[in-house]
């Protein structure tokens, strides 16, 4: 199965890690090793419960390693910008990180089909079941070390974002003709339906309604 033309992660000295949420977060791992300390960076404000989980995250992992792996989570912008997140696990800069895939659509828009996509029918968890079991985090591997040239990142998907709702809205949106003019940042799955509508959609990587312009 291949993507053509068209974001979690793990890391150790040598497969640097960047975790990108699927509909996501994403999960960290490394080998066995003595006393083993981590630096991660989240794309997600401090008190944001996606960063939080990260924080959960290397609690559990910090017990299930009976202390030999330590990992320390810093939120977005601590050490780089949060876009920037995975340049900085590629590049060595940080042992992980944690983002949404939709933050790589600037680089390439097939990352919101591992973000907070439609799914194709699918619900969150039917999604994560064909991350794991359906060819899905093949592609996803694909997109992050061919396609955006990532070499020394290795991606997993850790936890499944809940359905989105198309937005809101200052107006009640009753018909297709209403969303025509408004100012809304979106998923970028959806961006090119809402601009044929007429919408001017922002570069969002949440689904959130605007104001008319």
């Amino acid at each position: 199965m291949k993507l053509s033309k068209t974001y979690q992660t793990i890391g150790s000295n040598m497969a640097r890690t960047l975790g990108m949420c699927v509909l996501t977060t994403t999960c960290v791992f490394s080998s066995a090793m003595a006393q083993t300390k981590w630096t991660m960076q989240t794309a997600y404000a401090s008190g944001d419960e996606l960063h939080m989980s990260y924080v959960e995250l290397a609690e559990k992992i910090k017990v299930m390693s009976g202390g030999r792996l330590e990992i320390a989570v810093s939120p977005g912008g601590a050490f780089v910008p949060a876009f920037d997140v995975i340049d900085a696990v590629n590049d060595g800069i940080l042992d992980a990180g944690g983002g949404d895939g939709d933050y790589l659509v600037g680089r390439h828009p097939a990352g919101s089909l591992f973000a907070s996509s439609p799914a194709y029918g699918m619900d969150s968890i039917t999604l994560m079941a064909w991350m794991h079991y359906g060819g899905g985090n093949e592609l996803f591997r694909e997109y992050i070390n061919e396609i955006l040239d990532f070499e020394d990142v290795v991606a997993f998907p850790m936890s499944p974002a809940l359905a989105q709702p198309f937005g809101w809205f200052e107006k009640p949106i009753t018909s297709v003709a209403d969303i025509k003019g408004i100012k809304y940042s979106c998923a970028w799955v959806a961006r090119g339906c809402d601009e044929g509508h007429g919408c001017r959609c922002g570069n969002g990587a949440w689904l959130r309604g605007g104001t008319r312009s």
